[in-house]
């Protein structure tokens, strides 16, 4: 709500397909889907689960879940239904959001469940509760906005199996939350008007990196056809000047360098996240975008709400080879401590476990997680990653623990190895894993793509 006080109503917030939300349209909407929310039995401290393509609602939709109260349940409409109804019953939902195409397929995994859930979809229906168009009821949302949410209050619940492959429940609170905001919004403010192109799956935890670059001022672009092609289309058709993905997706992106007839001169910034971005892959980026300056990429995990470091980079200066030096987010009050096996911090310059603590870091897990007593620690967190400790606010990280590679008895960072190979002549890209060796525990395989003038 301060949000929308303080911009002008005019000012366009989202587009999607050929549909635009300024800020007057995007409020009106919020609050229409808020009322159908109350309508369906939402109200404070109640579970909206919610799993959607992309689609126009997808953003106003959690701002409505967040604006009564409740909490949200985000899931990736890709993953089978026994799958959402098992996470949305551990979860305690009690109203489920989705599209026509999969309302039948959700009820019936729902009644092999023995799960008594409402379920409403974002079309007009007549065999399904809706949210479609405007709520014609008596109800006063007035009555139902939380204006001063406790600080524990939930507010998300997201669910992510990391690299452990192991489900796992994490409940963001009202505070959580609102740090991962302050963090997002640090990272991506800029003197100039940005508009992003997104590929994300907005139903995920993801909303909450959108929202930050919403709140930033950033006008989202995005589309329900997540295609390299269509990628490229909608960066001329908006003439966007910063494109926002994960870096497997930048990859693809670049299979298209030379097999398209798109503008694409107005792009200045790449953004990243979930992945290290490396010199080699912004590299042959420039050349496909001409005009590209400036890197950002965040730095997270879903026990942190995503975001609570980042590193911002002019791609002409010596910053690029910084890649992976990272820094708190200043304002978000979290902490950070690089730590040895036996938990003591390490000396300046010396490599550990990075930990964190603070408004961004979840309380624990939802859902019994075999290793919860080992990660969350007396309010910090362990997050599995190797770093370089270099202040006491900014880390180089290295890589997960579990994929280091032990050599004799030594622990090499496939990272290190991978950009150590990358700036050699003649090579594109690189990856590097650990092999059983029966001298050296592991030995380091390299497989490496050669620049196409070399022979």
């Amino acid at each position: 709500d301060e949000f929308i006080a303080k911009s002008s109503t005019q000012k366009n917030m989202i587009y999607f397909e050929d549909k635009t939300l300024n800020v007057a349209s995007f409020d009106k909407r919020v609050n229409e889907i808020a009322k159908h929310l109350v309508s369906l039995g939402a109200k404070t401290g109640f579970g909206v689960g919610y799993t959607l393509p992309n689609c126009i609602d997808v953003i106003p939709l959690f701002m409505a879940i967040a604006k009564i109260g409740a909490y949200a349940v985000p899931i990736f409409a890709g993953i089978p239904h026994m799958g959402k109804i098992s996470i949305f019953k551990n979860s305690k939902v009690g109203l489920i959001i989705t599209n026509i195409e999969q309302a039948e397929g959700i009820k019936k995994s729902a009644t092999m469940q023995d799960y008594d859930v409402k379920i409403a979809v974002i079309e007009k229906s007549d065999d399904f509760d809706s949210i479609y168009g405007e709520n014609n009821s008596s109800i006063d949302l007035n009555d139902f906005i939380l204006k001063n949410p406790p600080a524990e209050l939930p507010l998300l619940i997201a669910s992510s199996s990391g690299t452990t492959g192991i489900p796992k429940l994490v409940m963001m609170t009202q505070q959580n939350v609102g740090s991962e905001m302050i963090a997002s919004m640090e990272m991506t403010s800029s003197d100039i008007q940005m508009i992003s192109n997104v590929a994300f799956p907005l139903s995920t935890s993801v909303v909450l990196v959108i929202c930050g670059l919403l709140f930033s001022g950033t006008e989202i672009v995005y589309s329900a056809d997540m295609s390299p092609l269509k990628y490229l289309e909608l960066i001329e058709k908006h003439t966007c000047n910063e494109i926002c993905s994960p870096p497997a997706y930048y990859e693809s992106l670049l299979l298209f360098k030379n097999k398209h007839n798109f503008d694409l001169s107005s792009v200045i910034k790449v953004s990243s996240g979930m992945d290290f971005c490396s010199k080699s892959l912004l590299t042959r980026l420039r050349e496909m975008f001409p005009n590209l300056k400036y890197h950002c990429n965040g730095y997270g995990l879903v026990e942190t709400c995503n975001t609570f470091m980042y590193v911002n980079i002019d791609l002409d200066t010596d910053q690029i080879n910084h890649l992976a030096t990272l820094s708190l987010a200043k304002n978000a009050d979290n902490i950070i401590d690089v730590k040895d096996e036996k938990g003591n911090s390490v000396p300046y310059g010396e490599e550990g476990e990075l930990y964190v603590k603070g408004p961004n870091v979840v309380r624990g897990y939802l859902n019994k997680v075999d290793d919860a007593m080992d990660v969350f620690e007396g309010g910090w967190f362990k997050t599995g990653d190797i770093a370089r400790k270099e202040t006491d606010s900014t880390i180089t990280l290295l890589g997960r623990k579990k994929y280091f590679i032990k050599r004799g008895g030594k622990s090499i960072s496939p990272i290190v190895v991978q950009n150590t190979i990358n700036s050699i002549h003649g090579v594109q890209d690189s990856g590097v894993v650990g092999v059983p060796h029966p001298l050296f525990g592991e030995m380091i395989w390299a497989f490496v793509v050669k620049t196409q003038d070399e022979d």
